[in-house]
């Protein structure tokens, strides 16, 4: 029951809210259920290498076993 896009062709299967260490969920989830890749969001509030990528993307990008595409959002 996915939801298609007109200006993406992809399906939006689900939307997941989860509590605990996001890093943990985010890679446990992605086991579950096969992902073949992990795409998320950054702010990049962090210090250093976390003005380009923030640290909870910077975590899942270095423990994933899948590629993870990391993309910059926008400043307000």
């Amino acid at each position: 029951m996915g939801t298609e896009l007109k200006e993406c062709k992809f399906l939006v299967e689900d939307i997941i809210v989860a509590k605990g260490i996001p890093v943990d969920e985010i890679l446990k989830k992605a086991e579950l259920i096969g992902a073949d890749m992990i795409i998320m969001g950054t702010h990049g509030y962090g210090l250093v290498l976390g003005a380009l990528i923030g640290s909870t993307a910077r975590r899942v990008v270095r423990r994933s076993k899948i590629p993870v595409l990391v993309v910059r959002q926008p400043e307000k």
